[in-house]
């Protein structure tokens, strides 16, 4: 939602042709960052000779998508290559973390930070209409709408509200 801003603010103009690929890269860590979790705890359990099958084999999908959609789409077909592998590695090594564990997928946890994800966006794109600074809406009114549903949510367990607390207080005692 930011990346016309974002190219503006580190490029100026002249870059505007980079936008849409932003608006696709800027994707990749949120199931990225995941997977690369995943790919530790695999190799912290005895499992990194089939992680490392598993991830030769999505560096074959990586190198098929780039160029199949590179030649049909351009540099958004490229950006869409990197895109995809990488959600599908996301949900792949989720799903065989969860089952090594023996737990379900947190599909609640998961719906929740959708939601949340949601109103976050709709407020970024509110802050935006009323013309607000965008280091404001993304430093400030962003996150706080993000926690804020995540807290009326309910996806903070009551030790984690009360361990922030003592934190807080902590500091500010020390502070004073």
């Amino acid at each position: 939602m930011t990346a016309d801003r974002v190219i503006g603010l580190i490029y100026g103009p002249g870059f505007e042709s980079a936008i849409p690929a932003l608006k696709v890269l800027a994707w990749i860590p949120l199931v990225g960052l995941a997977g690369y979790c995943n790919g530790y705890f695999l190799w912290a359990t005895g499992k990194e000779k089939l992680y490392m099958v598993t991830e030769g084999c999505f560096a074959v999908v990586y190198a098929l998508f780039a160029i199949i959609l590179t030649v049909r789409f351009g540099y958004i077909g490229s950006c869409f290559a990197l895109l995809a592998p990488t959600a599908i590695s996301f949900g792949f090594y989720s799903v065989w973390c969860h089952r090594l564990l023996g737990l379900a997928l947190p599909w609640r946890a998961a719906m929740v930070a959708a939601m949340c994800a949601l109103l976050m966006s709709a407020s970024v794109y509110a802050s935006f209409q009323l013309g607000l600074n965008f280091f404001i809406v993304v430093l400030g009114i962003a996150p706080g709408v993000y926690c804020g549903t995540l807290y009326v949510l309910g996806a903070f367990p009551a030790e984690d509200i009360l361990l922030l607390r003592r934190a807080i207080l902590r500091e500010s005692r020390a502070a004073a």
